[in-house]
């Protein structure tokens, strides 16, 4: 993901995701209370904090939530470790976290700190968690699983791809998430709980918009000299969008979790114009498209600014909007898995 502090700036739509899932947030939290009730520390982990603009919001929203499920809520600490990669901006992230956006002065007794590492490996000592959050991350993959040939630089469009790589994908992607809930088994306490949101399946213009416009990119850039057929044959996102169905199956080899919550939900985000929605994936995928290439095509400019104008091409398009055409920069909709998991007690 870009540096920079880009995604804070890019990524603000994706907040009113922390508010569409506020109910279901608010259930798990319950549920949370009543186990932690006379708990007098209470220990959350952020997975996947990225710059952290999404993170203290989030946090913010947990926070209250507790304090006014929680009894004498003053007299309570808590302890916040947010977690990421180690390539993650973590200066922005330090910069958030002591930013007006923050969620550290507006709430008594919580301490923050901060984990290099990939929340694919442990990241935590055994019952030391009792809250887990992970917004908007589990579509990312630990690794890419196959190279995509030619074109397929996305597995957006499984239907276009052939049968054997989206089995190998599929495949991946459900060994990932029981990894993920593997290791948050042995990290969270008893009766704690994992709250998730991740981009599910989608059937929205976007998802073939995007395909079609990384595609063409990669294309025309071999055409035209900037990357090497060999690199374009190593290319590949490694996003993997999920059904609800791939979530269930997943939780069944992991037994020491109960799945409590699992719900859609489209989330439209508007943007202004079509350079801020081509700019927000832009932001978004860019780093992971471009990890394959070698550094003297990573360094060219005009590769970066072909990538710019394919997008800028494929999304300055109108679309159907319950019967009415509109641009589809004013009507991008993306579908979001929730889903909540508690610790069974291992007594």
């Amino acid at each position: 993901m870009e540096g920079g502090g880009a995604y804070n700036k890019a990524g603000l739509n994706q907040l009113s995701i922390v508010h569409r899932t506020s109910a279901f947030l608010q259930d798990s939290v319950n549920h949370l209370a009543v186990a932690k009730q006379h708990a007098p520390l209470l220990r959350i982990a952020d997975l996947g904090a990225s710059q952290g603009r999404n993170s203290v919001e989030l946090l913010a929203t947990v926070l209250k939530q507790l304090h006014a499920s929680l009894p004498s809520p003053l007299s309570r600490e808590y302890l916040v470790y947010h977690e990421d990669q180690p390539g993650n901006d973590f200066e922005s992230l330090f910069q958030t976290l002591h930013g007006p956006a923050s969620y550290l002065d507006r709430f008594p007794n919580v301490y923050a700190s901060v984990i290099s590492k990939s929340f694919y490996e442990r990241v935590l000592p055994s019952e030391s968690v009792d809250l887990a959050l992970s917004y908007v991350s589990l579509q990312w993959l630990s690794k890419l699983p196959t190279p995509l040939p030619g074109r397929h630089v996305t597995m957006f469009v499984p239907h276009k791809a052939p049968p054997a790589l989206v089995h190998e994908w599929k495949t991946a992607a459900h060994n990932d998430l029981v990894r993920f809930l593997q290791l948050r088994a042995v990290e969270l306490s008893d009766n704690g709980v994992l709250c998730t949101t991740m981009v599910s399946k989608t059937h929205s213009p976007t998802a073939e918009l995007l395909h079609k416009a990384f595609g063409t990119w990669v294309v025309e850039a071999v055409a035209n000299g900037l990357v090497s057929p060999t690199t374009m044959e190593a290319m590949g996102l490694p996003l993997y969008f999920r059904s609800e169905d791939e979530v269930r199956v997943a939780t069944a080899d992991v037994p020491e979790l109960t799945l409590t919550a699992l719900e859609t939900v489209s989330l439209e985000m508007p943007f202004e114009d079509v350079a801020a929605v081509a700019n927000f994936f832009s932001v978004i995928m860019k780093s992971a498209l471009m990890a394959h290439l070698t550094d003297d095509e990573r360094a060219n400019m005009a590769l970066h600014n072909a990538l710019e104008a394919s997008l800028l091409r494929h999304f300055d398009v109108l679309v159907d909007v319950h019967g009415v055409m509109q641009p589809l920069y004013k009507s991008v909709t993306i579908d979001y898995i929730y889903a909540a998991w508690t610790r069974r007690s291992r007594n």
